[in-house]
């Protein structure tokens, strides 16, 4: 779905992307809070969690959800298209 959207998310997309719910009770219902917690918690008025500021580590948790959501086992390697992106960025 981030592939799709570029700046604005609406219910459109929300409703037509099927998407498989965990249950609440879940482990990994819990693992995306704590995730999902982490990278929005970057201003002291939202603190749903340690804030992941480095744009490294927050390209890694944007992975690791993709691959919870995605039902991978694990994350993505290192050599993802975020991180690499992100490395070649930080050379230049």
């Amino acid at each position: 779905m981030r592939q799709k959207i570029s700046t604005n998310l609406n219910y459109f997309y929300v409703e037509s992307t099927p998407l498989v719910r965990p249950l609440t009770t879940s482990i990994k219902f819990g693992r995306l809070a704590e995730l999902t917690g982490r990278l929005v918690s970057i201003t002291p008025e939202i603190q749903l969690g340690p804030p992941a500021l480095d744009p490294r580590e927050r390209a890694e948790l944007r992975a690791e959800i993709d691959a919870i959501v995605t039902g991978l086992s694990s994350p993505p390697s290192r050599c993802s298209t975020a991180t690499s992106r992100l490395s070649k960025e930080t050379r230049t």
